[in-house]
C-alpha cells in the first residue's frame, strides 16, 4: 500500500489520471480497514481534486459513499447520513446502479443502528426498485428487508 501512490508514475500524470480516484479508493478501502482513518481522509481528498480537475462523474457516487464510510469510522454518524443518502442521488442521476445499492446498504444499515428500521427499509426498497427489473423482484427473505443491525 505505500508504494501505490509512488507506482503510479507517469500513467496517472497523463492519460490514466482519469482513473487515478478508482486508484485511491482502493488504498482508502485499505487505509480504512487498517484504521487509517486520517490517511483515508488524504485519499478520499486527493481522488476529489482530480475529479474536479477533470470534471469527470462516473466515480463521484462511489467516492462519496466512501466518504461517508470515512465519516462512519470517525464517528460522525450525522456526516455520514448525508453522504450515504448524496451518494445515492449521484448514482441514481448516473444510473449506476450497484453503487446505487452499495451506498443505500449502508445508509440503511446506519438508519437500522439507530432504530429506524422503517426508515431504512425504505431506503432499500427505493434502491431495488432503481435496479432494472427492480420493481418485478421478489420481496427479501428476511422481512427486515436484508437490514442487519
Amino acid at each position: 500500500r505505500r508504494r501505490m501512490p509512488q507506482a503510479s508514475g507517469r500513467y496517472m500524470r497523463g492519460p490514466g489520471r482519469r482513473y487515478l480516484p478508482l486508484a485511491c479508493g482502493i488504498l482508502l478501502r485499505a487505509c480504512l480497514a487498517d484504521g487509517e482513518i486520517e490517511r483515508a481522509r488524504r485519499c478520499a481528498a486527493e481522488a476529489q481534486a482530480v475529479l474536479d480537475e477533470t470534471g469527470e462523474r462516473w466515480y463521484e457516487p462511489e467516492l462519496t459513499r466512501l466518504n461517508g464510510d470515512i465519516r462512519a469510522a470517525g464517528g460522525d454518524t450525522a456526516g455520514a447520513e448525508r453522504a450515504y443518502s448524496r451518494a445515492t442521488e449521484q448514482a441514481a442521476r448516473l444510473g449506476a446502479g450497484l453503487w446505487h445499492r452499495q451506498a443505500a446498504e449502508r445508509y440503511s444499515r446506519l438508519l437500522a443502528k439507530r432504530g429506524e428500521l422503517e426508515r431504512a427499509r425504505a431506503v432499500l426498497d427505493e434502491s431495488i426498485a432503481a435496479l432494472p427489473g427492480g420493481r418485478h423482484r421478489a420481496a427479501p427473505e428476511n422481512e427486515r428487508g436484508g437490514v442487519d443491525a
